[in-house]
């Protein structure tokens, strides 16, 4: 009989640990760990060998949350790593073929975000992915979008991305309506652990145009990020206005977030606290020579409020429905002006 080159047989593996026992996958500055059992096939030849697998894991976890159980079907050959089919958790599945993947989410937390559902369908070639539709929600509000990454790897520890894109966040609830449709584009590095790199933003927000700038720069796993922008002829309520914005932006929002700005029909305002990723927002408002005409419109007041003044609030709440409490006071204050029996106040104070 002639020699062959031919591979055939099947194997099986249990209490494989990640990423110990995995060294030549790179995962050992992963936040991926657990252990795995594993079954397969093993076909082809010896120049081109052929991998068919089915892995799974009941302690999965990833930066030390529980991923559940989870399973995996790989296909490998030397050219060439599908997944067929992939389950994470309860909640998480999709697949990967030929260069496209798709991912549906029901019922997941995925880092600090509480998924009700999710879709999304990417194309993953050589040194890029687009994603060509993404879609998430959680019970507050929804997300919908698209865009790419391009990225180079000179070494083991420098690479360059670049990224752009678009799409819109919405409320889902129809008593806090909001839309805040955008785009990005940006660009970030990292050589030796120190990252780099800044990301422009364009959105509406409260009816206005906001552009701002989110910088990356720092070492190490956590690097700070901050952001500063401009948004102009907004309005909340009966209150145009234009401000500048500073804050620290991560996942969780902009935590601190400070905004200096100017109120069109008079007035200046400062704001202190934050704005979670759910647009839900708690601070201090400080208002000084402030109209209160738009306020006794705002309040549906069935006659003029006229006056000037100075306030200092506490709010919390959503955008759209935002409560808040505190101490107003100004002089003088005149309720129905321009009526046969106006009333003024010299000094007014409330709580």
């Amino acid at each position: 009989m002639r020699p062959t080159n031919k591979i055939q047989g099947t194997f099986e593996a249990s209490h494989i640990a990640i990423p110990a026992d995995l060294p030549f996958l790179s995962l050992e500055h992963s936040s991926l760990n657990g252990t795995l059992q594993a079954h397969g096939r093993l076909g082809g030849t010896l120049e081109q060998p052929e991998l068919n697998a089915a892995l799974q894991s009941k302690d999965l976890a990833l930066s030390n949350q529980t991923l559940g159980e989870s399973s995996v079907n790989v296909t490998w050959d030397k050219s060439t790593v599908e997944l067929p089919s992939f389950h994470i958790g309860s909640g998480i599945s999709g697949r990967y073929v030929k260069g496209q993947g798709s991912v549906k989410i029901q019922n997941a937390v995925i880092g600090k975000w509480s998924l009700t559902q999710g879709t999304a369908h990417f194309i993953l070639g050589p040194k890029r992915i687009e994603m060509t539709d993404l879609a998430l929600q959680t019970k507050d509000a929804a997300l919908k979008g698209q865009g790419k990454a391009i990225w180079e790897k000179d070494s083991s520890s420098a690479w360059h991305i670049i990224v752009d894109g678009k799409g819109g966040m919405r409320s889902v609830r129809t008593t806090e309506p909001w839309d805040v449709p955008f785009d990005f584009t940006g660009q970030f590095k990292s050589v030796n652990t120190v990252q780099e790199g800044q990301l422009h933003v364009n959105a509406r927000v409260l009816g206005g145009l906001l552009r701002g700038d989110y910088t990356l720069a720092g070492a190490g796993e956590h690097p700070e990020g901050r952001f500063t922008a401009r948004l102009e002829n907004a309005r909340w309520r009966a209150f145009p206005f234009s401000t500048d914005i500073q804050g620290v932006w991560s996942s969780d929002g902009l935590k601190p977030l400070t905004m200096k700005g100017h109120i069109k029909t008079g007035g200046e305002f400062a704001f202190s606290g934050l704005l979670a990723s759910d647009a839900q927002a708690n601070g201090t408002l400080k208002l000084d020579a402030f109209n209160l005409r738009p306020l006794g419109e705002s309040l549906h007041f069935p006659k003029p409020l006229e006056g000037i003044a100075r306030a200092t609030l506490t709010l919390s709440g959503p955008l759209t429905q935002l409560k808040m409490n505190g101490h107003l006071e100004g002089e003088p204050v005149v309720y129905a002006s321009g009526t046969d029996h106006p009333f003024r106040l010299e000094q007014v104070a409330m709580d």
